[in-house]
């Protein structure tokens, strides 16, 4: 087994931002970033915890390519 077409990439250096949790539902949620006006949605399996209403998190906004919607 062997690998193919490698080839060296530059890391992505990726923000951290803090934010409370908003609202959590059966297996997602909404936070509230502290430096963005609008909600985050989130999954529960992007989390390690249990999320609870009012609890402070951190965490990193990436946007999809292809829409350029945040996730």
């Amino acid at each position: 087994t062997k690998a193919v077409q490698v080839r060296l990439t530059k890391p992505k250096s990726i923000e951290r931002e803090f934010g409370i949790i908003r609202n959590v539902k059966e297996d997602f949620g909404f936070l509230s970033p502290l430096n963005r006006q609008d909600d985050l949605y989130f999954h529960f399996s992007e989390m390690e915890g249990e999320p609870r209403v009012g609890d402070e998190v951190e965490f990193s906004v990436i946007t999809e390519t292809s829409t350029k919607r945040l996730q």
